[in-house]
């Protein structure tokens, strides 16, 4: 299945090498590392950092 979707040229070079040194392909990698990445209770990556949400001013 097609991804579908553009990403910066530098990271997908990254990337690519990344898959390039371990021997396989891209598409591999990627299943491997969505397969890996930890998620918190709300099933967003532990690593991601949220904005902070602004109080809402209800005047």
């Amino acid at each position: 299945m097609s991804i579908g979707y553009e990403v910066e040229r530098e990271a997908k070079e990254r990337f690519d090498a990344i898959a390039e040194r371990l021997g396989i392909s891209s598409a591999v990698f990627f299943e491997q590392v969505v397969a890996h990445i930890d998620l918190n209770g709300e099933g967003v990556p532990t690593w991601w950092e949220r904005p902070e949400e602004l109080p809402i001013n209800p005047d």
